[in-house]
């Protein structure tokens, strides 16, 4: 994979209380370092006043191990490598807890356009244990919808005709240069918010 944005999906199971996975989907930012896998990316709850309540995640993959780091309505790090039990904090609006993640099995799988993990693992806090979990990432570059590119297409070419009527009208009654260039400035600014009213962004993900 090479360094840009990302689209995340990430299935979490709760074995011990239902088959069923629950699944969530988040942008990110991707780049590789030193052979590791870096991506960040915000995790929203809801708001509090005019706030948002949101984590900031960062997430190392490496072949047999995983770590996430979590800042902001929750502050923890979680480590997860297949056979070894970690132990940290997980700090909460409700308080702080004590943290046990032992990993069961963890695989981690790479293409050119997608990373994947599977990770089962065993949490407690404070001693008790909470859940047994199966959690899944993937990982995949960000791309380009084939119809924003024919949008983008055509704001181009829509946006060049502009531009060659106004400045044939303008020469054709000489205007000034500055002239052309409030022109040109105001073209660009219609075929802007043109396109953010037709589809906001011009990219989408897939």
């Amino acid at each position: 994979m090479t360094d840009g944005k990302v689209q995340i999906t990430v299935k979490n199971t709760q074995t011990d209380i239902s088959d069923e996975p629950m699944e969530a989907a988040y942008l990110g930012s991707y780049r590789q370092l030193a052979g590791k896998h870096l991506i960040t990316y915000e995790e929203y709850f809801g708001e509090e006043g005019a706030n948002p309540v949101k984590n900031t995640n960062l997430m190392k993959i490496e072949k047999s191990s995983v770590q996430i780091t979590k800042k902001g309505a929750v502050t923890t790090k979680m480590c997860f490598e297949a056979g070894r039990r970690h132990i940290g904090s997980y700090q909460t609006p409700f308080g702080n807890f004590h943290m046990q993640i032992d990993t069961e099995r963890l695989a981690v799988k790479e293409t050119s356009q997608a990373v994947r993990v599977e990770i089962v693992y065993h949490l407690s806090l404070n001693g008790s244990a909470v859940s047994q979990c199966i959690i899944r990432w993937k990982l995949k570059m960000r791309q380009v919808h084939p119809a924003d590119a024919c949008l983008i297409i055509c704001y181009f070419f829509f946006f060049c005709f502009l531009s060659a009527f106004s400045f044939s009208a303008a020469f054709s009654s000489c205007r000034s240069s500055s002239t052309l260039w409030r022109s040109f400035s105001e073209n660009l600014t219609f075929v802007f918010l043109a396109s953010r009213l037709l589809r906001s962004p011009l990219t989408s993900i897939i």
